[in-house]
């Protein structure tokens, strides 16, 4: 018993540990993403987010878009253009509120 209760506060403490570790690696990226974004915008530039498969139909060609979402690559088809949409920043401020009319 004395053991099986020494595994579960190992486990435990082991959780806690991974769980922090996490939260502090995330809270360091979102500071460097935020100091990066400050940058750009003192330069007069802006990060967008790219989606690639926004406008394709469902099928086969938009899993493979989709998969490519968060590579880091531009889609392209054979003409050269970009496949998909740069999406426009939406500005901090109220959020709007789904309101549904039950009657």
């Amino acid at each position: 018993m004395h053991d099986l209760l020494v595994a579960v506060i190992a486990v435990a403490l082991c959780w806690g540990a991974e769980r922090v570790t996490r939260w502090w690696l995330r809270r360091n990226e979102e500071g460097r993403i935020a100091d990066a974004q400050r940058v750009l915008e003192k330069h007069g530039t802006g990060a967008f987010f790219y989606m690639p498969g926004f406008d394709a139909e469902d099928g086969e060609l938009r899993g493979a878009l989709d998969a490519m979402e968060y590579t880091g690559k531009i889609v392209l088809d054979r003409k050269g253009n970009v496949i998909g949409r740069v999406m426009p920043k939406v500005a901090n401020g109220p959020h709007l509120r789904l309101v549904v009319d039950n009657t």
